[in-house]
């Protein structure tokens, strides 16, 4: 029998009823729970990449990093791969996830957030990596 490659094991389609995947992060001395995105699309890494990183080529074809704007990185990916989390106003009304609010939010919670998503990212490219020993 033939191995099955099915889709959902290589491509990150968010369907509406899917909540994601719960992480908790420590944000000003509580736990609070935050649904994101179960993986990163080439999509979500391509967009923080565009508004974060400015580049040019120069003539002789080579790409040149001009500047890196790594606040704009992280709201970027943290706007894309958040599906859900349980702030409310006083009102009783549910903050949305929006660019602005990531800025607004404690540096404590968006860094904590941001952590989870890179460990993943970092994670998956080490398993990819060869065994080395130290003395190599």
């Amino acid at each position: 029998m033939s191995e099955q490659f099915l889709f959902d094991d290589f491509f990150v389609a968010q369907d509406a009823s899917d909540e994601g995947e719960l992480i908790e992060v420590e944000i000003n001395d509580r736990l609070v729970p935050v649904y994101i995105k179960r993986g990163l699309s080439f999509e979500d890494k391509a967009a923080a990449k565009a508004v974060g990183v400015k580049q040019r080529v120069k003539p002789n074809g080579e790409v040149e990093i001009v500047s890196m704007d790594e606040a704009a990185f992280a709201v970027e990916l943290l706007y894309r791969c958040i599906v859900s989390w349980p702030f409310v106003y006083s009102s009783g009304r549910k903050v949305p996830v929006s660019r602005e609010n990531i800025r607004l939010m404690l540096s404590e919670g968006a860094e904590a957030v941001a952590q989870v998503l890179l460990q993943r990212i970092n994670k998956k490219r080490e398993a990819k990596q060869p065994f080395t020993t130290p003395s190599e």
